[in-house]
């Protein structure tokens, strides 16, 4: 079972100028890029190959919510998701990780890099 996963530098990138006007912590913001591609895109999601970004920790991650994440991953991809599959370098988590923060960086742009709005 892998314990961490490195995100694209792109999406390291936009978490961190994220957390600096959101005051959020990495983690958060991984989350919310995570569900927000995941909701949007579904099982269309590119596949991440950049790891040049930050390590992140599975329990960083998950919380205490990794059987909710991997129930909500299930239903999206119709499928039993195997441990590889749900939290490594090349995993689900991490394509929707880094396909989200740009997602995110694009709303927070249109909305005028305006943290209210966003």
């Amino acid at each position: 079972m892998a314990d961490r996963l490195h995100t694209s530098h792109k999406a390291d990138e936009i978490i961190s100028a994220l957390r600096s006007h959101t005051k959020l912590n990495k983690a958060t913001i991984a989350r919310m890029a995570f569900s927000y591609s995941l909701s949007k895109i579904g099982k269309n999601v590119s596949r991440s190959t950049n790891f040049a970004g930050s390590e992140m920790r599975r329990v960083s991650f998950f919380g205490e919510d990794e059987i909710l994440v991997k129930t909500l991953i299930q239903q999206v991809y119709q499928k039993q998701i195997q441990e590889d599959e749900l939290y490594s370098g090349k995993s689900i988590v991490k394509d929707h990780i880094d396909n989200g923060a740009m997602m995110l960086w694009v709303l927070y742009q249109e909305n005028g890099e305006d943290i209210n709005r966003w």
